[in-house]
C-alpha cells in the first residue's frame, strides 16, 4: 500500500476510501438537492458521472448492516494483513497465528465434520452449522 499522490502507480490505485467517497458523494447530493429539488439521483449522475460508482454502492449496500468493512482502510495503521485476516474468517478460518506484517498461518475448518460424520449423530461444535436435509412430507 502506497501513499496517494506522492508514490507511484496512483493509476492503479483502488477505491478503498469508501467512507471518503460516500461522504464527498453526499455533500454533492446534497447541494445538488438544493438547486434542483425536482431532479432525482438519475439527473445528478448524469451531471457527475463520477459519482456512479459509490452512488451504486450506496444505493447495493443501503440495507445490509455488514456491507462494508468498517474500517478507514486508507490510514497509515491499517495493514493488508488486517483485510487478509478479515477475508480468510467468511472461509472458515478461525485461527491466526501471525509470523510477520506480510504473512500469516492459520487453520482452516478446525471442528468440521468429516464426511464420516454425516448422516449420524456428533456433538457438533462447529462455528458453521451443516446445510440440513429437507424431506418432503
Amino acid at each position: 500500500m502506497g501513499q496517494t499522490n506522492i508514490d507511484m502507480g496512483m493509476e492503479k490505485e483502488m477505491p478503498m476510501a469508501v467512507g471518503r467517497r460516500v461522504r464527498e458523494c453526499y455533500d454533492q447530493v446534497s447541494a445538488y438537492n438544493l438547486t434542483c429539488p425536482q431532479q432525482n439521483v438519475a439527473h445528478f449522475i448524469m451531471r457527475n458521472p463520477n459519482y456512479s460508482g459509490i452512488v451504486g454502492r450506496v444505493q447495493t449496500m443501503a440495507q445490509r448492516c455488514y456491507g462494508d468493512i468498517r474500517e478507514n482502510l486508507v490510514h497509515s495503521d491499517v495493514l493488508p494483513i488486517h483485510l487478509l485476516r478479515c477475508k480468510l474468517s467468511f472461509f472458515g478460518v478461525s485461527k491466526f497465528d501471525p509470523r510477520s506484517r506480510l504473512w500469516v498461518r492459520n487453520t482452516m475448518f478446525q471442528g468440521a465434520p468429516l464426511i464420516s460424520d454425516f448422516g449420524k449423530p456428533f456433538a457438533d461444535e462447529w462455528q458453521f452449522p451443516i446445510k440440513p436435509v429437507l424431506t418432503s412430507g
